[in-house]
């Protein structure tokens, strides 16, 4: 039947996490702290220290 064959096809067509994944993942983080980074002093100035603390 077809369906078998295609749960038993489902784990060999696995996508490689190359080098090039990677570089996408720490970019991706280092965007996230490097946003907050940026948003922080300017939730400071409009709020003031201790309404953000």
């Amino acid at each position: 039947m077809a369906l078998d064959n295609v749960k038993e096809n489902v784990g060999k067509n696995k996508i490689p996490f190359t080098s090039y994944d990677v570089g996408w993942v720490i970019m991706c983080i280092g965007m996230a702290i490097g946003s907050g980074i940026v948003f922080m002093p300017l939730q400071m100035s409009v709020k003031g220290f201790w309404a953000t603390a």
